[in-house]
């Protein structure tokens, strides 16, 4: 009788399939590969948030022309903090 890595007819290697052995673990039963793989994910994910972020904040703060002028005025020395800080608050309420 034939025990070769095959049973019967279904073309299954014996002890559960294809992937079988790529999860097995040590004595411990814990896969420490899969937690490593998945904390890189996790902080590459984390790093593309980080500079998207930073992007949209970059071209939000720089996309107003006012707010530019401004800066500039208050940089000079042209208008108070106080003119400075309420001119800011006005240009940049949200409707």
């Amino acid at each position: 009788m034939y025990r070769g890595g095959f049973n019967g007819g279904n073309f299954m290697p014996r002890g559960g399939g294809m992937g079988h052995m790529a999860y097995q673990t040590g004595s411990q039963g814990f896969n420490w590969m899969y937690l490593v793989s998945a904390g890189i994910k996790f902080l590459i994910f984390l790093a593309i948030l980080y500079v998207a972020y930073n992007i949209f904040k970059y071209y939000r703060d720089n996309s107003n022309p006012a707010i530019k002028i401004l800066n500039e005025k208050y940089a000079s020395g042209e208008i108070s903090e106080e003119e400075f800080v309420k001119r800011r608050a006005l240009l940049t309420k949200r409707s």
